[in-house]
């Protein structure tokens, strides 16, 4: 399983990103994986998230972020 992941470095702007409001509350790690994806889709990676908090999963999908089935 860990082969298939991809590991990406905190870049600033990710820092920022998720240092800046969202349109619902989220959590600290929620704002950090939030942002991770966003920088990723920014650069045309075809990304979904993976999850098993319900929380973040029903941000993502508020925020027409594609989930993957856990």
């Amino acid at each position: 399983l860990l082969g298939r992941l991809n590991w990406l470095e905190l870049a600033p702007g990710v820092l920022t990103r998720a240092l800046e409001p969202w349109p619902v509350p989220v959590r600290t790690l929620d704002a950090l994986h939030l942002a991770s994806v966003d920088f990723l889709r920014a650069r045309g990676q075809d990304i979904m998230l993976a999850s098993y908090d319900d929380r973040l999963i029903a941000v993502a999908r508020r925020l027409s972020i594609p989930t993957f089935p856990l």
